[in-house]
């Protein structure tokens, strides 16, 4: 009874502070010593390898909450937190910790209605990524990469906006930092790395793990920073071209997933596709099409291209 008593009590702490999961990012060309909670060193946020993000969880302690140094309230950062602390990289010969930096905050995704639908708490479903510069830090709440994505159920009535994006990055630089609509999409442990031109063999397949809440029907916004030049930003506007016929009723309910293919001009097209169940229980595609803005950008194929054609079928329209 005492263990199921205290298993009570850690559960009840942990929905009060629940952790929160961080990706750190590195276009600073510094060596960084991210804040990891308790230590008084942090992971190495290395500049020689910048493509490399570093993943943190900042867990609540009894003694974090009683001291008043836990960051966050719930699933927010708290208010009034607006300097970034380093710690000292973990090197027995490394300098002292890099001086604390401006912490420019962003807007948390509205998420109520989804998760009011779907269920889950918003500690999960968000991930605070952190951008470092060389005078500043950004932190920008985003749909974090899997927890809505990877174990999403094939048939999802009233996704509430919630749009499933892939990549294919034909830019000689990978990509740093991507926004859509003004959301920030967590590309994950690595950035989206460049597709290198024919004759060279495609080595990237995309992955719909990037969500967004996003009108189809409207032009969508997509900007983005590379690690060549991460002080710059580029935008696009991006049309989403939808499919060539009515679709049957049972394939409404899918979840809508967009394949982009940023283009070297800096250029955009994108691919509107879903993933089917059949009855039989094999997977099948129904795709829009490969657009025309892409036809000269095919080192990669389609969306269908990443799929086994023996075993997953191409809906015909």
């Amino acid at each position: 009874m005492g263990e199921a008593i205290k298993q009570a009590e850690q559960d009840r702490f942990e929905i009060a502070h629940p952790s929160i999961s961080e990706i750190h990012v590195n276009l600073s060309g510094h060596n960084l010593g991210p804040d990891s909670g308790s230590y008084e060193s942090g992971p190495l946020l290395s500049a020689d390898c910048p493509d490399m993000s570093v993943k943190l969880t900042s867990y609540a302690t009894p003694a974090s909450v009683e001291g008043h140094t836990l960051p966050n309230a719930g699933a927010h950062l708290k208010d009034g937190i607006d300097n970034y602390r380093y710690r000292k990289i973990p090197y027995p010969d490394a300098p002292p910790a890099h001086d604390p930096l401006p912490l420019h905050r962003f807007p948390y995704p509205d998420l109520r209605a989804f998760l009011d639908t779907h269920g889950g708490n918003e500690a999960d479903a968000i991930v605070h990524l952190y951008f470092h510069y060389d005078d500043h830090v950004d932190v920008t709440p985003a749909v974090r990469r899997f927890s809505m994505t990877q174990e999403m159920p094939s048939q999802q009535r009233n996704m509430h906006g919630l749009v499933l994006f892939g990549l294919y990055n034909y830019l000689p630089s990978q990509t740093a930092r991507l926004e859509l609509n003004g959301q920030t999409l967590d590309q994950g442990d690595y950035a989206a790395r460049e597709i290198l031109p024919l004759p060279a063999a495609c080595r990237d397949i995309p992955t719909s793990a990037r969500a967004a809440f996003v009108d189809l029907n409207q032009p969508l916004t997509l900007r983005w920073q590379t690690f060549d030049d991460p002080d710059v930003w580029r935008t696009a506007e991006v049309q989403v071209p939808d499919f060539p016929m009515r679709l049957p009723e049972k394939e409404r309910s899918a979840p809508t997933q967009v394949l982009l293919y940023l283009r070297l001009d800096g250029m955009v097209a994108a691919e509107r596709y879903l993933e089917v169940g059949r009855i039989d229980g094999e997977l099948a595609i129904r795709a829009a099409g490969m657009p025309d803005l892409a036809l000269s950008y095919t080192f990669c194929g389609s969306i269908y291209s990443r799929y086994n054609p023996a075993v997953v079928k191409l809906l015909a329209d």
